[in-house]
């Protein structure tokens, strides 16, 4: 609908996918105070680099590792530290030592810093030397959901607000980050707000 001064637009259902102003909602809306929660984080520090040598007999040919004792804390909320060691490597073909290795950045260090505990982080983990750095690179995570929103329920009452007025929240910013997070989160969504049943056997 559109008059001399405003313009009205209707839908069916609207499906926000990320961040924005969200002009849409009324000023007090509840989705509005859960979304001023959400973030983006530090990132991550990439380095690939060629190792002296790969121990085969250890590790295999190719091989993903995450170090150590990091793993008791990996992929869960309280997560790792924002040290600059590297905390999980690749190794993709198995006809080169080239790695490629992920850490949490620590802003208090600089470059060379960092580079000194990769070395060190890759030396007490596999027992190899680094030959040479090919490359370092940030790489910064979407907006996303920070621990202390998710011990305020972010997720539980997001799930409440789905669905009202046809207004429904998606994507890895409210999933969680990655694909696999995405899919397991997508094949609870679609049941819970668009069942089968309800869909126009055209649609199906």
């Amino acid at each position: 609908t559109t008059t001399a001064t405003t313009t009205t637009e209707a839908f069916d259902c609207v499906i926000v996918c990320g961040l924005g102003k969200f002009d849409f909602l009324p000023p007090k809306h509840p989705a509005k105070e859960l979304l001023s929660m959400m973030k983006v984080n530090p990132g991550l520090e990439t380095w690939l680099v060629e190792l002296e040598s790969w121990d085969e007999e250890r590790f295999g040919k190719t091989n993903s590792i995450v170090f150590g004792e990091r793993t008791t804390n990996f992929g869960t909320r309280k997560g790792l530290p924002y040290d600059s060691r590297p905390y999980a490597l690749s190794k993709d073909y198995a006809d080169s030592n080239i790695v490629g290795c992920i850490a949490y950045p620590d802003d208090k260090l600089n470059k060379e810093e960092k580079e000194k505990l990769m070395r060190e982080e890759l030396k007490l983990e596999l027992g190899a030397s680094v030959k040479r750095v090919i490359g370092f690179r940030r790489f910064h995570w979407p907006v996303h959901v920070p621990p202390e929103a998710e011990k305020k329920d972010f997720f539980d009452k997001l799930h409440k607000l789905q669905g009202q007025r046809q207004l429904y929240f998606v994507g890895e910013a409210f999933s969680s980050a990655g694909v696999q997070a995405c899919i397991d989160w997508i094949e609870e969504f679609m049941p819970w707000h668009f069942p089968m049943h309800n869909i126009a056997p055209s649609a199906k």
